[in-house]
């Protein structure tokens, strides 16, 4: 399973990448974008299955995924490229809008 949120382009290719073959894409973020997929490569070659999320399914999506990272069978921890003090607000602002960043976390 791969979960994409964040609506990214390049995040959302990297979860067509990243889920076993046979697996299933489950998206729930909304991209400012068209997004193009090989249909050849993921939906006949690695038979993926793709669902899309709104409302009860989050829900029961949240509640899968938060038992999946506190059992550690999932590690975001590479995903997060920067972290900020939250009195530097606007330098995380900064590497967010210029798109040069992975998950940018503001720590108290």
């Amino acid at each position: 399973m791969s979960l994409t949120g964040g609506g990214n382009r390049l995040g959302i290719q990297e979860a067509f990448d990243a889920v076993r073959i046979a697996g299933t894409i489950i998206a729930f973020g909304i991209p400012r974008e068209n997004i193009t997929i090989d249909w050849g490569k993921y939906l006949i070659d690695k038979e993926l299955t793709i669902l899309s999320v709104f409302g009860r399914q989050l829900w029961r999506t949240w509640h899968q995924t938060t038992k999946l990272l506190k059992s550690g069978k999932i590690d975001l921890s590479k995903t997060i490229t920067h972290r900020f003090k939250l009195e530097d607000f606007e330098k995380a602002m900064s590497v967010m809008k210029s798109r040069k960043c992975g998950k940018v976390i503001l720590e108290p």
